[in-house]
């Protein structure tokens, strides 16, 4: 079965909708990021999406950019809301040329060899996404997947910190439960280090703990040792083939910046007015001692 077929179940017809033209109704093969006006390949989304409904899959799942984390919904660039205008030749060219192809970051728009591209209609009107949440079948929300992209490392944005701290607040307003935050790095591929050696990462993870000390409270058990050692500046932190991990960090080290972000978490769970909040992060803070004990030469 084709790939159009797949998605939106027949052919696009060849004569346009009334007062339309053609070349309204054609679907480009380029998609525009909401966050950073990054331009990316469509196809690659537009796989996701048929997967998802060929599994009989709710199509919820997101496509994110790779430049700066900013999540969007696979069916919404199936749809071609997030659609470059001008010609696929065009911006391929424009692609391949990146010393002729500039962002102007004020205007928030690209241009070729002088000429400005027409970029997504809708650019700039909806607030970016970074994160999304996932939830258990009877709708318990179990961790947000948060998205943290490389632009957004190297102009040290902090903007994703904030979404991860009214995120969790809204949660522990609404149902009094704390939700933690699985940390994403995206656009460092290329680097076959660990993110805790990734100096730009390390200085965005300082930035972002000075910022919000509860944050290392607030994350996932897979992402808390990661970013707690870009955090620690002694020590080491050896990483096998198999993903395990060896440390040589001063337990003590550790453990001070773990209670330094229990502490600020307690305060930050009594000012949204949650009962059990010191009991819940007491009961974090005991078992990540235990991690470290075990965890530690």
């Amino acid at each position: 079965m084709g790939l159009w077929k797949r998605l939106f179940g027949s052919k696009p017809q060849s004569t346009p909708a009334a007062g339309r033209s053609l070349e309204d109704t054609r679907q480009s093969g380029y998609w525009q990021c909401q966050g950073c006006g990054s331009i990316h390949f469509k196809q690659e989304g537009l796989e996701v999406l048929a997967e998802l409904q060929d599994l009989g899959n709710e199509v919820s799942g997101g496509s994110t950019c790779s430049e700066c984390g900013t999540r969007h919904r696979v069916a919404e660039i199936a749809s071609g809301k997030f659609d470059m205008q001008d010609s696929d030749e065009l911006i391929a060219k424009a692609l391949a040329d990146p010393g002729n192809a500039s962002w102007d970051r004020q205007r928030k728009q690209w241009s070729y060899r002088g000429k400005p591209l027409r970029g997504s209609t809708g650019f700039g009107t909806e607030k970016p996404r970074q994160l999304d949440v996932s939830r258990s079948s009877d709708g318990t929300p179990l961790f947000f997947t948060v998205h943290v992209g490389k632009e957004a490392v190297l102009h040290q944005d902090l903007a994703v910190v904030d979404e991860i701290t009214g995120s969790v607040a809204e949660e522990v307003r609404n149902r009094g439960v704390v939700v933690p935050s699985m940390l994403f790095f995206s656009g460092f591929d290329h680097d076959s280090r660990p993110i805790w050696k990734i100096q730009e990462i390390r200085s965005w993870c300082r930035l972002a703990f000075e910022r919000a000390p509860h944050l290392l409270t607030l994350l996932t058990e897979q992402t808390v040792d990661p970013v707690s050692w870009s955090l620690i500046e002694t020590g080491e932190v050896q990483e096998d083939g198999a993903g395990n991990c060896t440390t040589a960090i001063d337990p003590m080290e550790w453990l001070q910046l773990l209670k330094e972000s229990a502490l600020a978490c307690g305060e930050f769970l009594r000012e949204l007015g949650m009962q059990e909040g010191d009991d819940w992060v007491e009961q974090w803070f005991l078992k990540r001692c235990s991690h470290v004990k075990e965890n530690t030469q």
